[in-house]
């Protein structure tokens, strides 16, 4: 396995980790019944793109609305929206980004990306698989790479 691959796989597993705790101390706070396994169910679901984060946020709110009543409902539902909105959108791409060396909208493009093309496993391995290919191209050579600042902000030369 490559290093690239293997460092994608490791954040990927941070973030996933991340999100799986965070959702079980937000139960936990609330009282939802089932804490820790909603914390483990959000923290596998997590590696599924997309999908995954909306299967984790749906029984959870579905238990505390139906147990609970509504406010518990709906503050399960807000809550848990948000850690996936923030650790999905922002703290993952920008990671990656970090960790592979391209811009957090490149990270999160290429997943949305290969995510359409292969499903899951091209989500997965999204933003590795866009990482030889940028190796490949070579923009030293450019005369002006002030417009590939976004996409490679690592190798503009300012």
């Amino acid at each position: 396995m490559s290093d690239k691959l293997r460092s994608y796989l490791l954040i990927q597993s941070l973030t996933c980790v991340l999100t799986g705790i965070l959702t079980g101390l937000w139960c936990w706070v609330l009282g939802v019944d089932f804490a820790v396994v909603w914390g483990l169910i959000a923290f596998v679901l997590n590696y599924i793109p997309t999908l995954g984060s909306i299967v984790a946020v749906l029984p959870p709110t579905l238990l505390a609305l139906i147990f609970q009543g509504i406010g518990r409902g709906v503050a399960t539902l807000v809550g848990l929206a948000i850690i996936q909105v923030i650790l999905g959108n922002f703290v993952d791409p920008r990671l990656q980004g970090r960790t592979l060396k391209l811009s957090p909208f490149v990270a999160l493009l290429s997943i949305v990306f290969w995510g359409w093309v292969w499903g899951i496993p091209g989500a997965l391995l999204g933003n590795s698989g866009f990482n030889p290919t940028s190796d490949i191209i070579d923009f030293h050579k450019c005369e002006n790479q002030c417009q590939y600042s976004l996409v490679f902000p690592d190798r503009v030369q300012q």
